[in-house]
């Protein structure tokens, strides 16, 4: 549309200045054949110079005022107008950049207190945020190291195949290093009634974990058990971070979680805090290590009773 309004208006100048050029043109040739071919005073002389003289100043007058006077009237009948709006304007404009680079300067500032955190990507699910860790795990060479109370939602449920089957490769293929840190069933139902679950359950989940990471070949060295309650699920590689915290009253698979990275030029502080204080938990006497899967399996599942009738006690003293 703008493209052919300029086309018009090209058009018209054309047109108009022709027009213009035309009329001076014919105005000269009409006073010259006067002058030239007819007596002075004769009638035709007369004539045609009159029409000459008529023609030909007219597209002086035409031009000029078109060159001089319309630029004078467009700006006494614009300017006004233009500077009415820039006193009215101006102020809001002004007001509004400010308003503009405020918020700017706040998100530049985000964006550095993030970039500083190590921080890469928030999610609203574990589901979510695994489906964008998994490059990570597919990256890794070295060591991966998992921590979580069951880790039933990593190992057992069809959602999680794609990342499961990832683990299993790196276990058995690639030569990377598999840890994995479970809660030790003693403590595991100290939650059950914080996720609505009955005595038992969460310690059976963990049984269960330890009979399919077993048959995914994972040494018996590379597992222990955290006699403390588990408060945040987390996958660890050489350079990035999975952090998934629990909640008190709902499952940490439905709850947000938040994916961080490192390097040596800018390192994490979230990397480097949870790595010292939630990672090397591993190496705390409270981590039991484990010497055979099969008797410990058989152990848990020995105690899970008397595992389950400790936690009731301990949870009817706090309430007494």
């Amino acid at each position: 549309m703008e493209k052919k309004q300029n086309e018009e208006k090209s058009v018209f100048r054309t047109g108009y200045g022709f027009a213009l050029l035309l009329l001076l043109f014919l105005g000269t040739t009409l006073i010259a054949i006067g002058e030239g071919m007819f007596p002075q005073g004769s009638f035709f002389n007369s004539f045609l110079v009159g029409c000459g003289i008529t023609m030909a100043p007219s597209a002086i007058v035409a031009a000029l005022f078109r060159f001089f006077l319309f630029r004078e009237v467009k700006y006494e009948l614009t300017q006004p107008i233009i500077n009415e709006i820039k006193d009215e304007l101006s102020p809001k404009i002004l007001d509004q950049v400010s308003v503009m680079t405020e918020e700017y300067r706040n998100e530049i500032e985000l964006l550095h207190s993030l970039k500083e955190a190590g921080a890469v990507h928030p999610f609203r699910n574990r589901a979510m945020a695994l489906k964008y860790f998994a490059s990570a795990i597919d990256a890794e060479t070295r060591e991966i190291m998992i921590i979580g109370s069951s880790l039933k939602g990593l190992v057992q449920l069809e959602r999680y195949k794609d990342i499961a089957d990832k683990l299993k490769f790196k276990i058995n293929k690639s030569g990377v290093e598999v840890k994995f840190l479970l809660t030790h069933p003693v403590v595991a139902d100290l939650r059950a009634s914080q996720e609505a679950r009955q005595l038992k359950d969460i310690g059976k989940e963990i049984i269960e974990t330890l009979r399919v990471i077993k048959d995914w070949n994972v040494k018996p060295s590379d597992v222990r058990l955290y006699k403390g309650t588990p408060t945040c699920f987390a996958i660890k590689t050489n350079t990035k971070m999975f952090l998934n915290p629990y909640p008190y009253i709902a499952v940490a698979y439905d709850s947000p979680c938040l994916v961080v990275e490192t390097d040596d030029k800018s390192p994490s502080y979230f990397y480097g805090a949870f790595d010292r204080a939630h990672f090397n938990a591993w190496d705390t006497n409270v981590a039991e290590r484990i010497i055979d899967f099969d008797a410990t399996i058989n152990e848990l599942e020995r105690n899970l009773d008397g595992y389950a009738n400790l936690s009731s006690r301990i949870l009817d003293l706090q309430c007494t």
